[in-house]
Formats: structure tokens, sequence, C-alpha cells
């Protein structure tokens, strides 16, 4: 509360933002500039360089060479010690006290995404956590990486959150918006233009803090036991065999025709909450085949493949949604037992 109040002071004194980290919106303690010409808080542009190497106000590639503001830190000096020696009420008029409160709320909404995601602060402008259960949230697994948020029309006190996201399809970008439209209504005021695999979204911000980040909040806590749950149910199995045991992969992997035991496999969620299967292959005509089965008959079913190493569990990420939607209820109960393959070196039982 005392770091908003002398915040709300700054505001009174100063009259503009340029005392403010564009990054986390926040009063700068060592300002430093970039090569990119702008100021940022020396920690906070440190630690993005060293994860995107790109400036996050042009999103072009720069270096981490930054030189001391030290106008701008003899400035937010003079105004501390200001603060500090002044008794005397400082009156403001209603536009400087309307864009002070708008500040507020969004430090506000921002500790509350953090909280509520149960990630420090700092982590949401590194590692694009919001982005990316955003988007997986409306089953998009597209990766995150460079996309932003922030406030949108930041001089007003009316201001909403734009995002900047990455979509690997104009079709992705459209499924996000139909999604949030239609499951929450008026939270969208903007869908933006789709270019360049990016896309600006603008969200209303009181709906965006009300009913979209508790969303997030049990998503990103509880995705995998509700993947979990849904497996149980779409298969007809008791949840110790999907959780401990191996009937989902099982099937998955009997689905399309291979009977090798999964004895040993398993599956778990991504950072991008697709879900990473591990599967056992006796050799790799059977990891094509499973690879050329589902990309045939699913083609938007796996993200990801990778590549077969005998003797080692095989990697291949999914598309969580049509896991759940399209693949588990095909899966039928024939792949739920164990069966007897004959090999070369004799009988297996698998």
């Amino acid at each position: 509360m005392r770091r908003m109040e002398k915040q709300k002071e700054f505001r009174v004194i100063i009259g503009e933002d340029n005392l403010c980290c564009p990054i986390t919106q926040d009063i700068m303690k060592d300002p430093v500039i970039a090569l990119d010409g702008v100021t940022y808080e020396r920690e906070v542009i440190t630690a993005w360089v060293s994860e995107h190497g790109t400036s996050p106000m042009t999103r072009g590639p720069m270096e981490a060479i930054f030189i001391p503001n030290r106008a701008v830190k003899a400035l937010i000096d003079e105004c501390s010690s200001s603060i500090r020696s002044s008794s005397e009420d400082l009156a403001v008029n209603a536009e400087e006290e309307s864009k002070v409160v708008a500040i507020d709320y969004y430090n506000e909404l921002l500790e509350d995404l953090a909280k509520k995601l149960s990630v420090q602060r700092k982590e949401m402008w590194h590692k694009n956590i919001v982005e990316q259960t955003l988007v997986a949230v409306a089953g998009i697994y597209t990766d995150q990486d460079g996309a932003s948020f922030d406030k949108d029309n930041k001089d007003a006190a009316n201001w909403n959150l734009r995002f900047c996201l990455n979509f690997a399809s104009a079709e992705e970008h459209q499924l996000l918006t139909f999604y949030y439209r239609n499951v929450y209504a008026g939270s969208i005021i903007k869908d933006g233009v789709f270019s360049n695999y990016k896309a600006e979204i603008i969200f209303d911000t009181k709906i965006f803090h009300e009913q979209i980040i508790p969303v997030l909040a049990d998503y990103k806590q509880n995705s995998h036991t509700l993947l979990m749950k849904g497996l149980s149910a779409k298969l007809n199995v008791d949840y110790n065999e999907v959780f401990n045991g191996d009937a989902v992969e099982r099937r998955l992997v009997g689905q399309a025709g291979i009977l090798t035991s999964q004895k040993n496999s398993s599956y778990r969620r991504n950072d991008d909450y697709s879900t990473g299967f591990s599967l056992s292959f006796s050799n790799a005509e059977e990891h094509s085949k499973f690879i050329g089965y589902y990309r045939k008959n699913y083609p938007d079913f796996i993200i990801r493949e990778y590549r077969y190493e005998e003797g080692k569990l095989c990697k291949i990420d999914v598309n969580t949604k049509l896991l759940l939607s399209q693949i588990a209820p095909g899966l039928g109960s024939d792949f739920a037992k164990p069966v007897v393959r004959q090999a070369s070196s004799g009988c297996i039982i698998i």
C-alpha cells in the first residue's frame, strides 16, 4: 500500500509516465537507456534481453548494452526527497486523478494475475505464461514466444488490455475470438487483424479481471488433472488406470495397429498445454506407422513429432483438445486387455 501511495504522489508531481519502466509500469530505481533509445529498469531489461535477445518495444534484435540515465535518476531522487519533506497537500485535477486510479487498478490487476497463476510478476513479462494459458483455454497450442500484453490507450482513464498473440493460421485467430466472444460476452472489444502470424486483440479490462483471470488460474493449476479425469470418463476405465496404468497409451498405439507394450510409457502436460506422450515402439517402422495413421485420420492431432531412437521412449506432442474430443471416444475397449504377440525371439506377453 505504501508503494502505491508513493506512485500516486510521483504521478502528481511529474504528471506523465516517464519515470516508469515501460515493461513493469513501476517507478524505476535504476533507470538505464537501452540500444533502442528507451529507458528501462536495469534488472528488468537485463532479464528481458537475456531471455529474448530483442527490444520489448520494437521487437528487433538488441544486445545487452545499457547506459545509466542519470537525468531520470536525479529526477526520481528529487521527487522522492520532495515527497518526504513536504507536508502540504498536493492538488490534482480530475484528469490527473483518473490517471492515478487507472494506474493503481492496472497494478492491482497484475498483482491478482500473478497471485492466481502462482507466478512472480516479472515472470509474466519474461515467459509468456499469461498468453500461453489464454490461447490454451480456447484449444490453441501455438507457441507464444514473443507475445505480449499491456494497457491499451495508456493516456486515458478508461483503458483496456491489448494482447499481441501468435497464431499458426487465420483459423486459429478466429477460433480464439469466437471462443471468448461466446463464452464471455463483451470480453473482446476488437478482434484485431491476422497478419504475419500475429494479431492484436483488445479485451475489456473488467471482464478480463473478474471472469477470465479465475479461469486462467484454474486451467493452469488443474489442466492435467482435468485431462486425466476426462480420459477416464471417455475411455470408461477407472481413474487409477489413467493415473498409474497405461490404459491411455496402450489404446492410443493400439488404435494405429501397434501391439508393443506401453508398460513404461507416460504422458504429461507441456508448458504450452499440449500433451506430451512418451511411447514405446519396437522399431522405426512402428513409429512411422503410428505417425502416419494419426496424420492421415486426424491431421491436426500431432503437434510435434520427435526422432525415433532405438531402445528409448519416443516423445510425441498432441493437441489436448482433440485428444479428449475426437481421439479418446474412438479408442475402444479392445485395446484395454493384454494381448500376446509372436516375435522372432519367442512369445512376448504385452
